[in-house]
């Protein structure tokens, strides 16, 4: 009986688990997430920061769904290294777990700029419901900077300001200011230096001034969810894995789909969710094929 391992329980690794099962109900199949919920709805994310939505509302798979399907689905999960010598993936804390056939659907974050400061208490790149649960922690706070020039900043910017906080937008490359709704400054610079001891108190702009702030949130630039890959020799191109329009790496029995993959032939451009689980399709009907013969 092959073991097919799965990084990332979003939409692609969920549906690579539970389409695969529907096809092959022998394989084992191992689906591991580093959070503590089964598959939620990433698109309502904003709506969760703004109140319009509460967690039970984003939930779309439950544990229990998992278990009658016969998928070993494992939360809390982080995956720190591996071997594809051995075909083996380290968990933190946890032991290791081998695999016949991995599949690494572990997405993308938001890229935290070098500066002195960003790992303070306080400062996001709110990518995931753990990201926003954190990050609602400090609602009681009355201002919030968010840093960067694109529509995800925008969104993050309008999403705290629908509830009543004073918002800053920091947009270095600028934002045209009648996209912006009341309630939020633009501020045409950058963030050079995070304010505080342990938790953040303001932020330093490229002028030198100080400007005071409850949080910080970077949303701008992502990259793949991919430090446990170091000194494997699996192929990447700009912090994403590659992968051939099979949705296979250079790495024998080792698979990518969804926004953590970049497509060798095609190029890339940021997945949307539905995009994410056709490549989860395409896939499982590869590692399907692969597991019959």
């Amino acid at each position: 009986m092959k073991k097919v391992v799965i990084i990332g329980a979003s939409i692609a690794g969920h549906t690579v688990a539970t389409a695969l099962r529907q096809q092959n109900k022998d394989a084992a199949i191992t689906l591991l997430t580093q959070e503590k919920f089964s598959l939620y709805d990433k698109r309502r994310l904003l709506d969760f920061l703004s109140g319009k939505a509460k967690e039970k509302d984003l939930m779309l798979a439950t544990e229990a769904s998992y278990k009658e399907n016969n998928i070993d689905f494992i939360k809390e999960a982080e995956v720190v290294g591996m071997s594809t010598h051995k075909r083996l993936l380290h968990i933190k804390d946890e032991d290791s777990i081998n695999y016949d056939f991995l599949v690494i659907c572990s997405g993308t974050s938001f890229v935290f700029p070098q500066i002195s400061g960003v790992h303070k208490e306080g400062v996001f790149g709110p990518a995931s419901l753990t990201d926003c649960k954190e990050l609602s922690k400090f609602f009681m706070g009355d201002s919030f900077s968010v840093s960067g020039s694109g529509d995800y900043a925008l969104k993050f910017a309008n999403a705290l300001a629908s509830r009543g906080k004073e918002i800053r937008l920091f947009s270095p490359d600028g934002v045209n200011p009648q996209d912006l709704p009341a309630g939020i400054e633009l501020m045409n610079t950058e963030i050079t230096e995070i304010i505080g001891e342990a938790e953040v108190l303001g932020v330093r702009i490229k002028e030198g001034k100080i400007v005071g702030t409850s949080a910080v949130i970077f949303a701008d630039k992502f990259a793949g969810n991919i430090d446990f890959i170091k000194n494997t020799g699996i192929e990447t191109n700009n912090g994403l894995i590659c992968v051939d329009e099979n949705k296979e790496t250079n790495i024998k029995n080792i698979l990518a789909c969804g926004s953590v993959s970049y497509n060798r032939a095609n190029g890339n451009s940021p997945k949307s969710w539905d995009e994410s689980a056709q490549d989860a399709q395409i896939l499982t009907q590869v590692l399907a094929n692969k597991i019959i013969s």
